[in-house]
């Protein structure tokens, strides 16, 4: 397949206005990209983006396959199909309980299912109001990627099965998770599903011309690159060799448009100490010699590259595996890969006016609490005169103490009603807002006023985050970006 960089003429920065919101750069930490020396890219969900719809339904189809055929589940579970609408990433599995669940940022849950039906709030805070989400106990799983979308499905429908089809009581949750997740292991190392994606990529991938066009923008800038990633060479080269596609003209090779490629990474754990180093033995004479290389570890990568720490910024799609580690152990720079966030921000657009009537009945909710408030200290104020002065005070002002505290008990209640009224209001609309997102889950970034535990993540590990790595064109090469002002409840 021929490979040329497209010419950078006529490419020019814009202003962050002009550029449409789904396709910006947002900052949680500020990045300078003029300090930046090297920049490192995971394969999977950063540089390639998967057609969801195609790939989530594989993946799916042959877990359940070889549920059947491996760890003998019944036939009937070859029926189930994909539900690619249930699940949004971020979510925990409580594999205790055979529960799904989406927390905020204090691991407080907010919304549970059991297999796919929702749990009513009481059972949900009976199950949940004394117990905090962490990973530290092994009954949580958490659905950080998008890998992991189909499984968590396939998950949920099983415990259906045979909690409801075949009649199971006592069905072990988590050896029932334990067992998706192996089969989805191995449909993933022995080569099942790449095997099939390999053979029809223009149906697996979501091709993005201007990817080359960023890629040689960053080397015109004088920027070293690199590809870090799980999956193996044979896999790698075949993504990138369709996703780089140009038919133009011949130039070399995919591998041009990087210093280094280092497959079969085993992330995060090559973030610490990795594994042995290993030249990757091909037989492409375009390819450039010590370029490609598998295992290893960051130290490595680091010497090979001649950077270390905040000169080098990091994509991945990842908030454990790449993200986070990357930046808590070796001080890399990080931007986040989010592909949902095209599909979030251009819902949030559209329901701007039903975002704002929220916001106005919750300031008039406010505004009655208060005044309801107000109304009952009176009342209080004036029950204690009575009751502490009677002795001073004639039959006539005490008869008028209790007519004004009839009217302020009458005013009490009419207000009251006006706040049922608003907080029915405000429910029928957060309904309707979260429902536009996901109709199970809502908002990816958060729950309710607070951050998801997703969301809180990002904040917190990515300095960048963005849906694709070519939205990067559109910013000039020093481009400073700068994080917006965190203001305190009383800065507000």
């Amino acid at each position: 397949m021929p490979f040329l960089p497209t010419p950078l003429a006529n490419i020019s920065s814009l202003g962050e206005q002009e550029i449409e919101k789904e396709k910006r750069v947002f900052v949680a930490r500020n990045l300078k990209m003029g300090n930046i020396e090297v920049i490192g890219f995971d394969l999977d969900h950063t540089l390639a983006i998967y057609n969801l719809q195609t790939f989530d339904e594989l993946c799916y189809s042959i877990a359940k396959q070889k549920l059947v055929t491996e760890k003998g589940f019944p036939k009937a579970i070859l029926e189930l199909s994909y539900n690619p609408n249930f699940l949004i990433r971020g979510l925990i599995v409580d594999t205790q309980t055979g529960n799904i669940l989406k927390a905020n940022q204090y691991g407080y849950v907010s919304e549970a299912f059991h297999g796919q039906k929702r749990l009513k709030r009481i059972v949900r805070k009976q199950t949940y109001s004394n117990v905090t989400v962490s990973f530290a106990e092994k009954r949580f799983e958490s659905v950080d990627t998008l890998f992991a979308l189909p499984e968590i499905s396939l998950y949920a429908q099983i415990v259906d099965y045979f909690e409801e089809t075949a009649k199971k009581t006592n069905l072990d949750y988590a050896k029932l998770y334990k067992d998706i997740r192996e089969t989805v292991d191995l449909s993933h190392k022995d080569g099942s599903i790449k095997e099939q994606v390999i053979q029809n990529l223009d149906k697996y991938f979501i091709f993005d011309p201007k990817l080359a066009l960023t890629l040689e923008k960053f080397r015109k800038a004088g920027k070293k690159l690199f590809i870090l990633t799980n999956s193996e060479w044979f896999y790698t080269d075949a993504v990138m060799n369709h996703l780089l596609q140009n038919k133009k003209e011949e130039f070399t090779h995919w591998t041009e448009y990087f210093n280094l490629v280092f497959c079969y990474s085993k992330k995060p754990k090559f973030f610490t100490h990795g594994t042995s180093l290993e030249k990757v033995e091909h037989k492409n004479e375009k390819i450039k010699p010590n370029k490609i290389f598998k295992g290893g570890n960051a130290e490595e990568l680091e010497k090979l590259i001649k950077q270390n720490g905040d000169k080098i910024l990091y994509f991945g799609d990842h908030t454990y595996g790449d993200i986070m580690r990357s930046k808590r152990d070796l001080g890399w720079r990080t931007a986040m890969i989010i592909y949902e966030l095209e599909h979030e921000v251009s819902v949030s657009r559209k329901i701007e006016t039903k975002q704002r009537e929220m916001l106005e009945v919750r300031e008039q909710n406010n505004k009655l609490i208060e005044e309801a408030t107000s109304l009952n200290q009176k009342i209080n104020h004036l029950s204690s005169i009575k009751e502490n002065d009677y002795r001073k005070m004639e039959e006539e002002d005490l008869i008028e103490i209790d007519k004004r505290i009839g009217e302020h008990l009458n005013e009490f209640q009419l207000k009251e009603q006006e706040v049922t009224q608003t907080l029915v209001q405000i429910r029928k609309l957060e309904a309707e807002i979260e429902s536009v997102y996901n109709l199970n889950w809502g908002l990816l970034f958060k729950c309710g006023n607070f951050n998801s535990r997703f969301g809180d993540q990002v904040k917190d590990f990515a300095c960048i985050y963005t849906s694709r790595v070519s939205n990067l064109l559109a910013y000039e090469n020093g481009k400073y970006f700068r994080s917006p002002m965190e203001l305190m409840p009383h800065e507000i």
